[in-house]
């Protein structure tokens, strides 16, 4: 590929977004004429949080070329249609013909790409065993010209569904450290837990199960949960109750330096989740030398019989607290001068961007036959309507709320 293109819903969202910037910029360094496309907002958004945008993110990266709206509430309170129109014009009006398009998570992306999909091959990535994913899969077949699976066990249960497109697996890369900081051997075994503090995909729950059980065997831990959510004072409570406040410890979200600081002094990284894609803790644990230890879930599966992952991956079957310890004193026995040989050596080959987007290049790329219809004029301003009356009910509800203060 000479040329390639990123296409981005407007904010940071973790993973995926990271991922997306990271790749843009390594496309770059191999010599490719890189465009990445979002829309800025004008103010933030309703939704947007704290989190930054992802036009900000390129201010300090020149090479890359960012292509960029600005939108205001019409974008955000608008239809979904209405905002794959506007990503679909940015494509056209900006980037050659031909050039592919890796798209990001969002429907209205995937929906604006497939506008564009008889002259530019569309790459649609399947980051998580999940139904969003499989659904984007299935309803998108017909528009897009190769899928990029993280995992083969979404490829194996994508083929138990109507879905008969060109896919291949490629797990996300990450930016590998120049120096990584050398292990010594801990005198109390350390955890660390690195994700959103919820239960439907993280499976917190786990974590006072886990810390009782190595309590009853009279293991000396530290679990060090790093992150925040809607589980978090409930797990809290349960440190608490169970009488845990000792050996397990909230720190809330961290920046990157400091969670990298928690890998590189940890033993093992837990991960307890029911599902998963290619996690984006593990690879940025292993490539600081810190072992895992994971429940079976897509993604990690896929390492356990690399010739490196004997010196630092183990799996345990969803919810199995005691084989989950278990595990974690099979790490404990490993010398962690192996444990970072090993966990070194399978970042390197299997999780740098530069891997990563290698094999990105080397797609074979079929030409789409179909495309999905351009939004009308009446459509659009049926959006603006729409867009306006949801910008009107928010107003109302927050003059409520300071009424009743």
């Amino acid at each position: 590929m000479k040329t390639l293109a990123f296409l981005c819903h407007p904010y940071h969202r973790g993973g995926v977004t990271t991922w997306m910037v990271n790749a843009a910029i390594e496309a770059h360094i191999q010599g490719v004429i890189t465009y990445f496309i979002t829309v800025d907002p004008i103010k933030p958004f309703i939704s947007g949080g704290d989190r930054p945008t992802m036009a900000s993110l390129f201010k300090n990266q020149t090479n890359v070329e960012v292509v960029t709206k600005k939108v205001g509430y019409q974008f955000e309170l608008g239809s979904p249609l209405y905002r794959a129109s506007l990503y679909a014009s940015l494509i056209k009006n900006n980037v050659p013909l031909g050039t592919p398009i890796i798209i990001s998570d969002d429907e209205a992306v995937w929906y604006g790409a497939s506008q564009c999909a008889l002259d530019y091959p569309i790459i649609g990535v399947l980051h998580s065993d999940d139904a969003h994913y499989y659904k984007l899969a299935l309803d998108y077949q017909p528009y897009v010209s190769k899928f990029v699976a993280v995992s083969q066990r979404i490829v194996k249960t994508l083929e138990k569904k109507d879905f008969n497109a060109p896919i291949a697996v490629i797990p996300c890369g990450i930016t590998l450290q120049n120096q990584v900081q050398k292990h010594t051997k801990n005198d109390i075994l350390q955890i660390v837990w690195v994700g959103r503090v919820e239960e439907k995909q993280k499976r917190v729950s786990d974590i006072p199960l886990i810390a009782q059980e190595l309590k009853s065997r009279n293991i000396n831990f530290e679990i060090h949960v790093l992150g925040h959510g809607s589980e978090s004072t409930w797990l809290l409570q349960q440190i608490n109750n169970h009488n845990l406040i000792h050996q397990v410890k909230m720190h809330g979200w961290l920046d990157s330096t400091t969670i990298n600081e928690f890998y590189a002094k940890a033993d093992v990284l837990l991960q307890t989740s029911n599902f998963e894609g290619m996690s984006v803790a593990v690879m940025e644990a292993v490539s600081h030398g810190c072992a895992v230890v994971s429940s079976r879930v897509s993604g990690v599966e896929d390492l356990e019989y690399h010739p490196h992952a004997g010196g630092c991956i183990r799996l345990y079957e969803i919810g199995n607290i005691k084989e989950a310890v278990d595990k974690m004193l099979e790490i404990k026995n490993i010398s962690p001068a192996d444990r970072v040989n090993s966990a070194l050596k399978l970042a390197t080959l299997e999780f740098s961007i530069a891997t990563c987007l290698n094999r990105y290049l080397s797609l074979k790329l079929n030409k789409s036959q179909k495309q999905k219809p351009y939004l009308s004029s009446m459509k659009q301003f049926e959006s603006m309507i729409l867009s306006t009356l949801r910008l009107i009910k928010f107003q109302i509800i927050n003059w409520k709320k300071l009424i009743q203060k």
